[in-house]
């Protein structure tokens, strides 16, 4: 069979398809139909004789609600209806979840078994034939979510806060994997985000402005629970983090910076053996990218005192022979780049500063957002000097790349990336140009359902002419 073009008009839904998918999971299906139409070339519709759906309902489903004229199909009519039978099963195996209902009045076991289905009660006929279907599902699950989510909780009141904590061979691994990853994979993997993780645990103290740490989250029993509630729903509860704990309300950790990212723009606008400078390494994050990427020194820059020691450990940890890390504990508009002997020594610069005063990294007062809280006095003491340094430690003829995001701060929202450019021009950079960049799919909670959104941020260009 090959795929073809149709009329969308021509094909009719299975009214007896035995497989469902969740809200959520419908969701991120359109959004992919949306963005990626042209995928579903490799994996069209398949229909019979009567052009009656053998798989592919909810594709034809999300097309029809996309209001697509026309739709990839194949041709299954040559096939037996067992055969065809079997195509529903085996097409339907991996991609959402089963109707029980429907595979019990429309299939035989024997023949279900033998195609793979899994959690389907097939000693059915030891039961009371009066029981209903319900009943029958119900006694398949031994452990009631209440129990499941009960017990966890009781282990993490015992154990403590699941920080991330990779050994080191298995940071190792992570580095290896993102080394080699084709440079077009990097921009929205989030491959090493837990080898800068294990070492900066303060992270997940950390939080937005008027929002909840995850560690704060965690103390408190009914976020915890909730958190526990949405992850046994979506996948199954683990022992090591609760991915769910940034989606309960009111919570919200400081982000860090993707590797995979920072790796690709280190390998993409520096020369191999380069000098790679961040003004604000945040926690590690294009540090880890650093070790992946071809670069050859990595000078950073940090007032946080935690995370300075944090990445001067995640760097001795992790170092090899072909890798320099020099790090500098100050405010980045206190660093005397004569003393600190770093002036014209880099061939790119790559840094995301603090976006104002939206994320609150630590009390001390050399943070930016505790020197600096009116706006144009941040612009003054600090965006305008943080620009002048990456000038200042940049080659002729180097680019700095910045990458921020407009804020919204009690419902003001401040132009960051227009006046980082302006700022960048006060100093002396060429302004080249703004680029939007795809980041990996943000998850929020949207009437109860987890709902993957399409995520964007900016990345200001600037040559040292």
């Amino acid at each position: 069979m090959s795929a073809e073009l149709i009329s969308i008009k021509l094909i009719k839904p299975n009214p007896k398809n035995p497989r469902f998918i969740k809200d959520y999971k419908y969701k991120e299906l359109l959004e992919s139909l949306r963005t990626s139409f042209w995928m579903m070339e490799a994996r069209p519709i398949v229909v019979d004789e009567n052009m009656v759906v053998l798989g592919g309902n909810q594709r034809l489903k999300a097309c029809q609600e996309l209001k697509y004229k026309e739709v990839w199909f194949e041709d299954g009519s040559k096939w037996t209806k067992e055969q065809q039978a079997e195509f529903i099963i085996k097409d339907n195996t991996h991609y959402g979840e089963w109707d029980y209902d429907m595979l019990a009045n429309e299939f035989e076991q024997k023949d279900l078994q033998a195609w793979g289905v899994t959690g389907f009660p097939f000693d059915a006929d030891d039961i009371d034939e009066e029981d209903s279907f319900d009943q029958l599902i119900v006694t398949t699950q031994r452990y009631t979510d209440k129990e499941i989510i009960d017990d966890a909780y009781e282990y993490y009141c015992k154990a403590g806060f699941p920080y991330p904590d990779l050994t080191k061979f298995e940071m190792m691994q992570e580095i290896n994997k993102l080394a080699s990853m084709p440079l077009e994979d990097c921009q929205r993997s989030r491959i090493a985000y837990k080898v800068a993780d294990s070492f900066h645990k303060h992270r997940f103290h950390s939080s937005a402005i008027n929002m909840k740490s995850p560690f704060d989250s965690f103390n408190i029993e009914k976020n915890l629970r909730k958190a526990l509630k949405m992850e046994l729903s979506e996948a199954t509860i683990k022992k090591t983090t609760i991915p769910f704990l940034n989606l309960v309300n009111g919570t919200q950790a400081c982000a860090n910076f993707r590797p995979a990212y920072a790796r690709l723009m280190y390998d993409r606008h520096s020369p191999d053996k380069s000098v790679v400078f961040d003004s604000s390494t945040g926690y590690g994050g294009r540090l880890t990218g650093f070790l992946a990427s071809n670069c050859s020194k990595y000078i950073g820059v940090d007032p946080n005192t935690l995370t300075h020691k944090a990445n001067q450990k995640l760097f001795n940890t992790l170092k090899n022979n072909n890798k320099e890390c020099q790090l500098i504990n100050l405010p980045a508009e206190d660093v005397n780049v004569d003393e600190h002997k770093i002036k014209g020594v880099a061939d790119f610069s790559f840094t995301s500063p603090p976006y104002f005063t939206k994320e609150i990294y630590s009390d001390e007062e050399t943070q930016s957002c505790n020197r600096y809280n009116e706006y144009a006095h941040w612009m003054l003491n600090f965006l305008q000097p943080m620009m002048k340094l990456n000038y200042d430690v940049l080659k002729s003829g180097g680019k700095t790349i910045i990458n921020i995001e407009d804020v919204k701060i009690k419902n003001k929202v401040y132009p960051l990336v227009e006046d980082t450019i302006e700022a960048g021009k006060d100093v002396g950079f060429e302004y080249i140009k703004t680029e939007v960049f795809e980041l990996q799919n943000r998850t929020t909670m949207q009437d109860g359902i987890k709902v993957s959104v399409p995520a964007f941020e900016r990345v200001i260009i600037f040559k040292k002419s």
